[in-house]
């Protein structure tokens, strides 16, 4: 039998705005997801990875919208989270980051944008631990969810039957 968590999103674009976000929900959760940006891949730029930081004790999911994996998983790696999740359509090898992050004994996870369809990524799908679907606008809080991405669920488990499903937006 499987649980659903569900995860409170940070999404700051600076420390004091990261800080504050912390702060208002410390006390009130296990598992925080925490969005981080290149200024490429999403259009926002969000806090860089040396200012990240958490209150003892909680599980950490990075959220990786970065084109460059290469550059970015590494630093990641190092600050021990949960979960490092990276998106499909990163311009870098997402198959070797996945493995880096596995082989690192973190959870590997695997964001798909609106327009990706499963089958198209099944070779990383078959890697990750945990597959993201999609459905907001990158760097941005709020708006309506894309009820049609629920569809990707059944092909998903299709091609990893015992991948975590997240879902974002």
């Amino acid at each position: 039998m499987s649980s659903s968590v569900i995860a409170p999103a940070i999404l700051a674009e600076n420390a004091d705005q990261y800080k504050e976000q912390v702060d208002k929900i410390t006390g009130l959760v296990e598992r925080v997801h925490i969005d981080i940006s290149d200024g490429e891949f999403a259009p926002t730029l969000t806090v860089g990875i040396p200012e990240l930081w958490a209150p003892e004790g909680w599980m950490i999911d990075i959220h990786a919208m970065v084109n460059d994996v290469a550059e970015y998983v590494p630093k990641l790696i190092a600050l021990r989270p949960h979960m490092i999740i990276i998106h499909a359509e990163a311009t870098g090898d997402v198959k070797t980051a996945l493995m880096q992050i596995r082989q690192a004994g973190i959870m590997a996870g695997l964001a798909l944008l609106k327009p990706t369809v499963p089958r198209t990524v099944e070779e990383l799908i078959k890697i990750a631990d945990h597959v993201m679907i999609f459905s907001g606008e990158l760097g941005r809080f709020g708006g309506t969810a894309s009820l049609m991405q629920l569809e990707k669920i059944r092909l998903i488990k299709a091609i990893n039957p015992s991948v975590e499903i997240g879902w974002d937006g």
